[in-house]
């Protein structure tokens, strides 16, 4: 679990204070990527979401990389996603609509 979630992380304590300003603005790309992930679900989204498990699952198991290299493919899939909860986020679509009684 420790390097899934550094896999996500990208400030580091070695790096100056602002790039890691810089690298934090990124982080609502994760927060939007999530909602995008969201119900209700099509195909697409299911490959997309594959796609990331396996290419964070693979990282996770063997290697530990500290400047974020295999971040690199994993970011146009995110922004994609991320898009798409952005969309939903502006229209208010967020959570699942409850039915009035």
């Amino acid at each position: 679990m420790q390097k899934v979630l550094t896999f996500f992380h990208l400030t580091r304590p070695f790096f100056s204070t602002a790039h890691n300003v810089a690298l934090v603005l990124h982080y609502p790309i994760y927060l939007f990527a999530a909602i995008g992930l969201f119900k209700p679900r099509c195909a697409e989204q299911n490959i997309v979401l594959a796609v990331l498990a396996l290419h964070i699952a693979v990282f996770s198991l063997t290697y530990l990389e500290w400047h974020g290299r295999f971040m690199a493919p994993v970011w146009p899939l995110l922004l994609m996603v991320a898009t798409i909860g952005g969309q939903r986020a502006l229209r208010g679509d967020v959570l699942p609509k409850r039915d009035p009684q």
